[in-house]
């Protein structure tokens, strides 16, 4: 596993939610599909997965709740760049290229592989004129980044000066735990 790849999986609290993680990821780098799948159904690779990097821990092979599911799930797209589906915006271009591909094959599985080609060609596609346009703008002094929430960074301080746990805190400023921990960190090294 990457270092990046670990960044985010350490960002997850519970062993469960770290391997189904995992697993999803895996999954979707092989072929970029969503699979929703429990502990049960993928006990091999499950297996795997746990000897390789959580061997000394115990985890629960209950299913996570469609919540927690869908939060990692919106983690992954936005690690690997992809977003969801959307019909406002790809139903129709999707339709015509599929009515395309119909006159040319009818099996149900060419259709489904079609689909899955234009799914994975536009995410290269808007990836690249992303990073042509922020190149553009950086060469004219004009982008800089994501600049930081400063109102959001003095609220969690704040709250840190109070006590407030990195839950609570994430909790009531209405941030990510992550978020915390990184305006803590930079608070710690600044001050």
């Amino acid at each position: 596993m990457d270092s990046e790849t670990q960044r985010l999986v350490n960002e997850l609290r519970r062993i469960e939610t770290r391997v189904y993680f995992i697993l999803l990821l895996g999954y979707f780098r092989s072929r970029p599909i969503v699979f929703n799948f429990t502990f049960t159904q993928v006990s091999a690779d499950l297996d795997y997965v746990r000897a390789k990097y959580f061997s000394d821990k115990d985890m629960s092979f209950d299913d996570l709740s469609p919540t927690t599911k869908t939060k990692l799930i919106n983690k992954l797209l936005k690690y690997t760049g992809f977003t969801a589906y959307q019909s406002k915006f790809y139903k129709e271009p999707l339709l015509k290229r599929l009515n395309d591909v119909v006159k040319i094959n009818l099996e149900p599985r060419y259709v489904f592989d079609e689909c899955i080609a234009y799914f994975g060609q536009n995410r290269i596609e808007r990836e690249r004129k992303q990073k042509e346009g922020i190149v553009k703008a950086q060469q004219k002094g004009l982008y800089h980044g994501r600049q930081p929430d400063l109102e959001v960074h003095e609220r969690i301080a704040s709250f840190t000066e109070v006590g407030f746990s990195i839950n609570k805190t994430a909790e009531a400023v209405g941030v990510s735990r992550s978020t915390v921990i990184r305006v803590r960190k930079k608070i710690k090294n600044s001050g």
